[in-house]
This record gives C-alpha cells, sequence and structure tokens, in this order.
C-alpha cells in the first residue's frame, strides 16, 4: 500500500507542478515580449508627427531631460530612435544616502 500511495503522490505533485510551470512560462513570454504586444494591439500609441529637422544623439537628448528634472538621475536611455516613434528615457531620483 505504501508503494502506490507514493506513486499517486508524485503523480499527482508532478501534475500540479506541470500546471504551475505552464503558467509561469506563459506569464514570462508576455512580460519578454511585451514593447512587440502593445505594438500589435495598439499600432498608434507611440506615433509622433514627422518633422523636417534631423533627429538628435539619444545622449543629447537625455542630457536635455536631466536639465528639465533637476536632481534625477537617467536609469535608462532607449538607443533605438525611429523618426516616427516616441523616445524612451527612464528617469529616477538618486539612492537615498541613509537606506542605500
Amino acid at each position: 500500500m505504501g508503494r502506490r500511495l507514493w506513486l499517486l503522490f508524485h503523480r499527482y505533485a508532478g501534475l500540479g507542478m506541470a500546471v504551475f510551470l505552464v503558467i509561469v512560462g506563459l506569464t514570462g513570454s508576455v512580460l519578454a515580449f511585451r514593447e512587440t504586444i502593445e505594438d500589435w494591439l495598439y499600432p498608434t500609441r507611440d506615433q509622433v508627427a514627422l518633422h523636417n529637422t534631423p533627429l538628435l544623439d539619444p545622449l543629447t537628448l537625455r542630457e536635455r531631460a536631466l536639465a528639465l528634472a533637476p536632481g534625477l538621475g537617467s536609469r535608462s536611455v532607449d538607443l533605438k530612435m525611429l523618426p516616427d516613434r516616441v523616445f524612451t528615457i527612464t528617469l529616477e531620483p538618486p539612492p537615498d544616502p541613509a537606506t542605500g
């Protein structure tokens, strides 16, 4: 009786873990391809009007954003620039010296 009980436990524990891993895999895939999925769902979300001026360098745009928001630092800069899409710079406050 003991071997049969452990066999049933092993089977259903494995099935439970398989369900968990499928859920983790699907949600992880959604997170990994979030930008592609959002572009597919909302194709005009990040579009801007085209101008006849040359595109600025991403680091120049970062410096301008930092000048507009004193006390903040840049966490990330999107180096992929397209003429008809918005440019993304992520700003954040500096770390708190007391808590790090």
